[in-house]
């Protein structure tokens, strides 16, 4: 007997009936619907699996799984949702408008899709819908390395660091994307 069909007798057993639980393989995710397609062990398909138990709910924790991976699926009258998952493709953590987004290579913390924290390989960024912390600090640089100071002979030339705030603004392109 295979891996799989020992792991389906053993939840069987353990449900005390055959139909609560399938084991099955994901075919497709639709991240936006919450849902995917999934083929159960035993051939069944199986679509608009839910990735949650509530589909309405503003608050959930969503596990999104791997294309090709394995998935426990319960049901719950005539409804079917992801209990177990053997990978992960992201993690999203919500309450009301605050959305934390765990992915391979990165990771978001969105608030009402108008403020947005996020880390990359690359760097990271501090974003509002009107505002980049990125390009504020580099405005900042810039106007700094341009003061000029009245004095009896007339304006001052150009700060005597201007050198340094160049390399800061080219640190900065370093940290932030």
């Amino acid at each position: 007997m295979k891996a799989h069909e020992k792991i389906r007798q053993a939840i069987k057993q353990i449900a005390h009936q055959d139909d609560a639980l399938c084991l099955a393989t994901i075919q497709s995710v639709n991240e936006s619907e919450g849902t995917c397609t999934v083929i159960c062990d035993d051939g069944l398909k199986l679509e608009g699996v839910r990735l949650r138990v509530s589909i309405d709910d503003k608050t959930a924790f969503v596990v999104v799984p791997v294309v090709d991976s394995m998935v426990l699926v319960a049901q719950n009258n005539d409804d079917f949702f992801i209990v177990m998952q053997s990978e992960v493709q992201s993690l999203q953590y919500t309450i009301k408008k605050t959305a934390l987004i765990f992915k391979e290579k990165n990771f978001e913390l969105k608030h009402d899709n108008d403020a947005t924290f996020s880390v990359t390989e690359k760097g990271f960024s501090v974003k509002t819908a009107s505002e980049d912390l990125k390009k504020v600090l580099s405005d900042l640089l810039d106007a700094v390395g341009a003061i000029t100071v009245p004095t009896g002979t007339g304006p001052s030339g150009i700060p005597v660091n201007k050198p340094q705030i160049d390399q800061i603004k080219t640190r900065l392109d370093k940290l932030f994307i």
